[in-house]
């Protein structure tokens, strides 16, 4: 597989800006694509500043740990002063954060309705709230969806793929036999990786940055008992169909 004919070669599926910028050369050489998530609104400036300088996509989302701060027309206003917006994230419910069930609805609602009226895929944050966000998503026609760091049952995962939405998985199936049950999304052309960058992985001892992501290429290689270029092919076709593009 010749690098003319697909670049760049590795997609880190969800990213966060904090540590991009120190890692700007080997992303470029290493022909990363990173999808740069927001977390919450101030961030956007920098996000767009440093999707400049490599291979990226741009998702802004207010995050369910920052619900509270969420403004809608303040959302719109940010969201219309970015260039080219690839979708919406890193939205959604986790129980864990001690803010308002009914604060996060609210903000995942709104975002919803938006990535629905601009037609824009959206990125989930789901930790513990699978049943919850599939029941919220059913009430919207959304372009694409993906279910980030899937951590849910397997009962859910199939939930999820059978309703012809995406799962992402990072640095976790490296040495988590638990984590691996998502593989079942890469026989059904639904599996995406990432690094979730800068997460501490524990049991690699490391700060996860984009440039991780080629580990996760290999380790689910040799998981999946495919040439690595293979497994490169097929996630990069994974990524443009969720993108539709």
């Amino acid at each position: 597989m010749s690098r003319k004919s697909r670049k760049p070669t590795f997609i880190d599926a969800h990213a966060h800006v904090d540590n991009v910028k120190t890692y700007l050369e080997n992303i470029r050489r290493a022909d990363i694509e990173v999808w740069i998530n927001a977390i919450e609104l101030s961030e956007i400036n920098e996000i767009v500043s440093v999707s400049k300088s490599i291979p990226s996509k741009i998702f802004i989302g207010v995050h369910p740990s920052r619900a509270d701060r969420y403004e809608p027309n303040e959302f719109l206003k940010r969201m219309g002063s970015v260039k080219k917006v690839d979708g919406l994230g890193e939205i959604g419910l986790d129980r864990r954060y001690g803010i308002p069930l009914d604060i996060q609805l609210k903000a995942l609602r709104d975002q919803l309705a938006i990535a629905e009226r601009y037609d824009l895929p959206v990125v989930l944050h789901t930790r513990g709230s699978v049943k919850e966000v599939l029941s919220e998503i059913s009430s919207y026609s959304l372009k694409s969806v993906l279910f980030h760091w899937f951590s849910g049952s397997t009962s859910e995962l199939n939930e999820v793929l059978s309703r012809g939405y995406y799962v992402s998985i990072g640095p976790s199936i490296i040495y988590s036999k638990s984590s691996r049950k998502v593989l079942e999304a890469y026989h059904r052309d639904r599996l995406l990786l990432e690094t979730d960058s800068p997460v501490y992985y524990q049991p690699l001892k490391v700060e996860a940055n984009p440039t991780l992501i080629v580990s996760v290429y290999y380790a689910l290689s040799n998981l999946m008992k495919e040439d690595i270029n293979v497994v490169v092919e097929n996630i990069f076709k994974v990524a443009r169909s969720f993108l539709k593009r």
